[in-house]
């Protein structure tokens, strides 16, 4: 908060900007900032900094030495406060300061908030596909149908898709793809190296993998513009070439394309993903088994 003076019944400044204090002595109101949220947002891993509340705990607050000695050092400031700390080292001074005003979020949820989305937010989560009975058209008490999270990302890295070489920006668009499919992307630390498909669990997964590939297929072509018209907008906006753009607009515009962009690393996974066990199915060996090729 940031003290500031009121006075009472008349105004701080007259018509001409002259200052017009009472002659009472001023009086102080607490008025909120939002100092800390003045920093720009962006993923998790790519923030620079962290918002802490202190001397909030019982102990905090009953240690009266440490916050006459705080006050002493910072003009009678001390005691609980909110604290804004660099979370890695930054390159220069120049380097800006970064945040995450939610890092669970999804896109919608922050152009919701604050009127923005971020590029390759790992949040993201694309339509799913559920098996059940048909009643008037909509599924009855639906399933939801999952791939198998350890063999899809096998695939993906072994096909040269999810490697540390790939644009930081598109890998997290592939761990939405992924979380998507699988209902979440599971830890690499824990999987079981030595799993095993059968063929009937190979075809499955290619099943499931087709359902998911044509649904998100189907969500692209339900927009009314491709991305391609997206990107021409935004970048016509950068060169002030585009008239009447305002900055609400250009997120709505930004929010859409980067949903898009999502959609097509998904699709582009999946597509992967089907060909890489279609692949190795055939070449399955005598043993009817399907391995882990890690």
């Amino acid at each position: 908060g940031v003290a500031s003076p009121i006075g009472g019944s008349a105004s701080v400044f007259d018509a001409g900007g002259a200052s017009n204090y009472p002659t009472s002595p001023p009086q102080f109101a607490a008025i909120l900032t939002p100092f800390f949220d003045m920093a720009n947002s962006d993923d998790v891993s790519l923030c620079t900094s962290v918002k802490s509340v202190r001397g909030t705990q019982d102990e905090d607050v009953r240690n009266a030495a440490r916050i006459v000695l705080e006050k002493g050092l910072n003009n009678g400031v001390g005691g609980p406060r909110v604290v804004l700390e660099t979370a890695k080292g930054l390159q220069n001074e120049d380097s800006e300061i970064v945040i995450s005003y939610d890092p669970d979020a999804q896109n919608a949820e922050l152009m919701l908030r604050y009127g923005f989305s971020l590029r390759g937010n790992r949040n993201e989560r694309l339509p799913g596909v559920s098996s059940g009975e048909l009643e008037n058209g909509n599924v009855k008490n639906p399933i939801p149908k999952r791939c198998r999270p350890e063999v899809m990302r096998a695939a993906l890295e072994t096909a040269g898709v999810m490697t540390e070489d790939v644009d930081a920006t598109e890998r997290r668009r592939l761990i939405c793809a992924v979380a998507s499919a699988c209902d979440g992307f599971g830890n690499p630390d824990d999987d079981d190296d030595d799993w095993e498909l059968s063929v009937e669990e190979v075809e499955g997964e290619v099943a499931i993998a087709v359902e998911f590939r044509a649904t998100w297929q189907k969500a692209v072509a339900s927009f009314e513009t491709s991305l391609a018209q997206d990107e021409a907008v935004l970048t016509a906006a950068k060169t002030n070439s585009l008239p009447g753009a305002t900055p609400r607009v250009l997120a709505a515009i930004e929010y859409r394309a980067e949903r898009k962009r999502v959609l097509e690393t998904g699709i582009n996974a999946m597509g992967t993903y089907i060909e890489w066990l279609e692949a190795d199915e055939e070449e399955e060996d005598a043993s009817g088994g399907f391995e882990d090729q890690e």
